[in-house]
């Protein structure tokens, strides 16, 4: 089966139209019932229970294909007051005596993409708060190069916060 766009599929030639997801389950609960018809009349068989299973099966992927996965991550848009949030959220920081950010777990934090945090952390770095990203190796990765390590884990890059100079 060919995709031609996301309206038209050709199958064996022929040019077709997928089906919406109401039209399949009202399809498939349509089998379902003549398959329940057809084991009232013939009787019980182990055949018909296991189309019927398999039927039921069916029509829940159907009904669980709609519903939003779990894992699916969804980012909201920064707030219009994001620029102070971070920087109240590294004066914050910088008071309970902590060395750096990262723009990862201050992304987290307000739900949004990393990207967001690192412009306001870029900005932040202009006036002076942070410094620019460094990035370090975990203490805890394998650093013998001529094995193949060294690459062998991630961490996201520091903004070190710059502390008040002493005259």
């Amino acid at each position: 089966m060919l995709r031609e766009n996301n309206n038209f599929y050709y199958k064996d030639g022929q040019k077709e139209r997928p089906k919406k997801k109401s039209e399949m389950l009202a399809m498939e609960k349509l089998k379902l019932r003549g398959l329940r018809r057809r084991e009232e009349l013939a009787g019980k068989s182990d055949e018909l229970t296991s189309q019927i299973k398999h039927q039921e099966k069916i029509i829940a992927n159907i009904e669980i294909s709609g519903r939003p996965s779990l894992i699916k991550r969804t980012y909201r848009k920064p707030p219009k007051d994001f620029y102070e949030k971070v920087k109240a959220k590294v004066l914050e920081a910088k008071a309970n005596h902590e060395m750096s950010v990262s723009a990862e777990e201050l992304a987290r934090s307000f739900n949004v993409k990393p990207h967001y945090a690192k412009q306001v952390l870029q900005k932040l770095n202009q006036e002076g708060l942070v410094t620019q990203a460094k990035h370090i190796i975990p203490h805890d990765c394998n650093r013998e190069l001529t094995l193949g390590g060294g690459f062998s884990s991630w961490e996201p890059s520091k903004y070190f916060i710059y502390n008040e100079e002493e005259d």
